[in-house]
């Protein structure tokens, strides 16, 4: 074996033991309804665990394009207490089950994981979209609420570790727990020039008018001191934050640019402001792409999406699939929280 490998390898492995006593074969799956009085409506929370079945029952998000992930529904949860992730992974209009393969690779990590499901957007309500900006935090603190409450996840949960992972404006969302906070101006201006806002052509397209969103909302703070380090991938709307809330960032923060070596998409690279969190690590993965954080495809998938003009969902490097940066991606989240 080559020796570099194994040192690399006693080093993961290691960094992981500090959060987690054991690596678990199957991950369990529960969905629980919960009202976030923000919304004054209900949401769906998918809590994802570890669990000792060393099988799986279920398979989360099949469809003909996107490989699903192998987990099962309400498996007694392993024994012990386990330490808290808060999941978003997306965007603004985001599929809910993209979030599966690294929600059940973090917990078969030995984590207990709470995503909430992203509220649906359509013509009837796209007016609203900026709202989810405040919102998806609030979802977030509000689920974590309801697990610390709620049997048996009360029982199962270490509070004394609780992290944020989030992709995309999910990234954002966890910013936004450890302080950050928007800029109205920057924010209303932000589809006044390229690469600030990706859904500029999708809210310009419903007619929806940024210079109208509410500037206390935006300016609010949505900071969770529970949450104690975040991971952000490529999180969005960077260059609308307000730089000072940047600054009064109290936890550890890593942020994740999975653009690859030809990056794309100049809304999802990092604003030089994010320089200014005290306790900021970029990493930089030079052979993933933005759609690394997506399901794997499957083979009639990818001929699928390749002809309805769709084929970069499929996309991937030479020099690295689609489950190994799953991989990659999994073991940089775990070893950055495993030490805090």
């Amino acid at each position: 074996m080559n020796i570099k490998r194994w040192l690399t390898t006693m080093a993961w492995l290691a960094l992981s033991f500090t959060v987690s006593a054991k690596e678990y074969a199957a991950s369990g799956l529960a969905s629980q309804t919960v009202f976030n009085p923000e919304r004054e409506s209900t949401i769906e929370v998918d809590i994802w665990y570890p669990t000792t079945l060393d099988s799986t029952h279920f398979e989360f998000g099949k469809n003909k394009v996107f490989v699903g992930t192998k987990t099962n529904r309400n498996a007694p949860i392993a024994s012990g207490k386990h330490p808290v992730v808060l999941l978003a992974h997306g965007g603004m209009r985001a599929s809910p089950f993209h979030a599966g393969w690294v929600a059940s690779g973090l917990a078969k990590a030995g984590f207990i994981v709470v995503v909430p499901q992203q509220v649906g957007l359509s013509a009837a309500n796209v007016t609203s979209a900026p709202s989810e900006l405040w919102l998806r935090p609030s979802d977030l603190s509000i689920s974590l609420t309801h697990l610390i409450d709620t049997a048996p996840f009360k029982q199962a949960i270490d509070t004394d570790y609780v992290y944020g992972v989030g992709f995309f404006l999910g990234g954002t969302s966890m910013l936004s727990l450890a302080g950050a906070r928007f800029d109205p101006a920057l924010y209303k201006q932000s589809c006044e020039q390229e690469g600030v806002n990706v859904d500029c052509q999708w809210l310009q397209k419903n007619k929806v008018d940024l210079s109208k969103v509410s500037e206390p909302m935006l300016s609010r703070t949505n900071q969770d001191n529970r949450v104690k380090a975040i991971v952000a991938i490529n999180p969005e709307l960077t260059k609308t934050l307000d730089a000072q809330s940047l600054g009064d960032i109290k936890v550890p923060v890593k942020v994740m640019d999975i653009r690859g070596r030809h990056a794309a998409m100049p809304e999802l690279e990092v604003a030089e402001s994010i320089a200014a969190i005290p306790n900021m690590t970029l990493m930089k993965t030079p052979h993933t792409t933005i759609f690394s954080a997506f399901s794997r495809c499957t083979t009639k998938g990818a001929q699928i999406l390749a002809l309805e003009g769709e084929g970069h969902l499929c996309q991937t490097s030479e020099q690295q699939s689609r489950e190994e940066a799953h991989r990659l991606i999994i073991e940089a989240i775990t070893q950055f929280i495993g030490k805090h």
